[in-house]
């Protein structure tokens, strides 16, 4: 079927959508390899060791302008902050008739949701317990603030790149 599709682009195109499916499927790959990675040595003395020495190395910079600027970093891969992102983008995509786009991001987003909370439910991997600036209900792992941001701007990137597709094969 593969086959079939690449016949009936042209030669000029043939290039451009194999790189536009190609570099994003490497990074989901490579990410999802990763994150296997890390799900094994979840509880290993390894991992155990390592999250200790960062937390002591992190926590012995602490300061109000790092707090404050990991607050907002937090606060960008929040879901109010999402749920405020996504109610900005989808009268944008459907003002500009990508319609088919508001469904991706409307599954993605709730998909992602959904799949981080079974991920939690899985792993079971508590919070540390350290001197927390702030304080989160539930576990630890993977992390919801960091599994939106990815499919989020992940999603939109791709949009981008779909729309500046010529310019972005040229380079």
């Amino acid at each position: 079927m593969n086959v079939l599709v690449l016949e009936m682009l042209n030669a000029s195109e043939q290039k451009g959508n194999r790189v536009l499916i190609l570099r994003p499927l490497y990074i989901v790959i490579v990410s999802l390899l990763l994150f296997v990675c890390i799900s094994v040595s979840l509880r290993s003395n390894i991992l155990i060791s390592i999250d200790q020495w960062l937390i002591n190395y992190i926590q012995q910079y602490e300061s109000n302008p790092l707090t404050l600027a990991m607050k907002t970093i937090t606060f960008i891969g929040s879901i109010p902050f999402f749920t405020i992102l996504v109610i900005a983008v989808v009268p944008v995509l459907i003002i500009f008739k990508h319609r088919a786009q508001v469904m991706v991001v409307i599954v993605a987003v709730s998909g992602s949701a959904f799949l981080n909370h079974m991920l939690k439910l899985i792993f079971e991997r508590s919070r540390p317990s350290i001197h927390s600036i702030s304080v989160e209900a539930g576990y630890s792992f993977p992390s919801g603030h960091s599994m939106n941001a990815f499919v989020f701007y992940g999603i939109v990137s791709l949009f981008i790149m779909d729309i500046y597709k010529e310019s972005y094969c040229e380079i």
